[in-house]
């Protein structure tokens, strides 16, 4: 019987992940959409709005075992880095790879997570190695995004990111937290849809 995850995993392909927020099978359907390349080929960027970059690490090793060979992991909601935002920023000319960990202190703030994002995809675009992205999660973004349109040019604009990096990416959302029409419109955006 084949696996509608693992046969979604080619380059530039986008998936939502329908699964409740306590549904571990969402969790490892995730997991196992980041680690469907050896670990020591990938790049795996986490956006969370839902679990600390701690709880992630840990779920990684427990699930994976051995960390991927670049990964990164956007915190939002994180405050711990607010006094590196008001510090001076580099110039393009002298701009430094992201950190491992990134904080986006504010979930309204869709342009910096979109930033933020892209310099970790555009750092990993030339190293040879499979980039993936865990998008946890998508009923946050939605508490926080001004309306729906909103989040959905978010995402658009955000998938044809991933697209062009030729990269991979999963979104986490729970269907009953939101109206059938406001899943609908967010799902016609993905190359699948994993129940």
């Amino acid at each position: 019987m084949s696996d509608p995850l693992r046969e979604s995993v080619a380059d530039g392909t986008n998936v939502l992940v329908r699964a409740s927020p306590l549904d571990a099978d969402g969790d490892s359907k995730c997991l196992d959409f980041l680690a469907a390349s050896p670990p020591s080929l990938s790049n795996v960027l986490i956006v969370s709005y839902v679990r600390t970059p701690e709880e992630w690490l840990t779920r990684w090793r427990d699930y994976v075992g051995e960390l991927p060979a670049q990964l990164g992991v956007i915190h939002v909601g994180d405050t711990m880095r607010s006094a590196a935002a008001s510090a001076p920023q580099p110039s393009a000319s002298e701009r430094r790879p992201p950190a491992l960990v990134e904080g986006v202190a504010s979930p309204t703030n869709l342009t910096g997570l979109g930033i933020k994002m892209s310099e970790y995809l555009t750092e990993w675009e030339d190293n040879g190695n499979r980039s993936a992205v865990c998008f946890d999660s998508l009923t946050v973004l939605l508490q926080y995004a001004e309306d729906v349109q909103t989040a959905f040019k978010f995402l658009h604009t955000l998938i044809g990111r991933v697209r062009a990096a030729r990269a991979r990416a999963c979104y986490k959302i729970t269907p009953s937290a939101h109206d059938d029409r406001t899943v609908a419109t967010l799902s016609s955006l993905f190359d699948g849809v994993i129940d």
